[in-house]
């Protein structure tokens, strides 16, 4: 068996962003990271091996490598790559509704969560002009890092977030490919969802906008976020309802499930309950009396 290792050298525990560039790219052994790493090859081909398969990557290959992936390369000629390093529990992006756009849940959740099932060689490939868009976006990033200077942080996540901005936007040509064809309709599912998590959705209506049987629909979900898609659903509704919650004193509790797509209030607080250990009411009483912002 190959040795396997853990890399930490790239990025301090306590960094939540980093730029990595590698040039003349060398043959490297397995191992794994306690950080997300969105690659981005810029030059030449190598071959990427990963504990179930190897393949060819080149030019224009993008994909997102997440923690306890363990990976390869090995190269004979010149390849170069870019590795983007961050650590979202310390960035703490607000993602605001870019969550709801299909491409962010293909690209950025789904595809990494089901490439044990559909494997790496599937990833996606971008154009040169993309390519060229996204380096340059990196190159600022990089550029603030390095400087030190007040404030060079802040400057640098909003290059973070400008770019995970473009990818998620531009990856969605990709839906037209058969191969992607699964991920943009997962993640339209989710999005679907997240935009009308305030009314009553079935799972068949789930089912028919991805163009999917239920049980096939129950089983992609389960293998890409390990719920079903009621139960995350559920989750969303949840959340939200938190947040109407940290209002004092208002909404009410009932108003609060009609917001939230729970037509019975009995039924909302028991649920509540279950996810969060105490009822609406608790909830709201355990809240700093500051919390809160304008109901939608």
């Amino acid at each position: 068996m190959k040795s396997r290792y853990t890399v930490s050298r790239f990025m301090p525990e306590n960094a939540p962003l980093a730029v990595i560039r590698l040039n003349r790219h060398t043959t490297t052994g397995m191992h794994c990271h306690d950080f997300h790493e969105l690659v981005l090859v810029t030059d030449g081909e190598c071959i990427h091996h990963t504990e179930n398969e190897s393949y060819p990557i080149s030019a224009g290959d993008l994909f997102l490598i997440k923690p306890g992936v363990y990976h390869s390369y090995q190269t004979e000629h010149d390849f170069a790559l870019i590795n983007l390093l961050y650590r979202p529990r310390l960035l703490k992006l607000p993602l605001f509704d870019l969550a709801s756009e299909p491409g962010y849940q293909a690209f950025f959740e789904l595809e990494p969560e089901l490439r044990p099932l559909r494997g790496f060689r599937r990833h996606f490939k971008i154009g040169k002009l993309l390519q060229d868009e996204l380096v340059a976006i990196i190159d600022r990033m990089e550029d603030e890092l390095r400087s030190g200077s007040p404030g060079h942080l802040f400057r640098a996540v909003c290059c973070l977030m400008r770019l995970i901005g473009s990818i998620s936007h531009n990856v969605e040509h990709f839906r037209r490919e058969s191969i992607h064809d699964e991920l943009f309709r997962l993640g339209e599912v989710i999005s679907f969802m997240r935009e009308q998590c305030n009314r009553s959705i079935t799972l068949s209506e789930l089912a028919e906008r991805a163009a999917m049987s239920q049980s096939t629909l129950n089983r992609r979900f389960r293998q890409a976020l390990g719920r079903s898609p009621m139960q995350y659903l559920t989750e969303l509704r949840i959340a939200e309802a938190k947040r109407l919650l940290s209002f004092p004193g208002r909404p009410s509790v009932g108003e609060v499930a009609e917001r939230t797509g729970f037509e019975d209030s009995n039924y909302f607080i028991r649920i509540f309950k279950r996810h969060t250990g105490m009822t609406p009411n608790r909830y709201r009483a355990s809240l700093p009396q500051s919390a809160g912002a304008v109901p939608r």
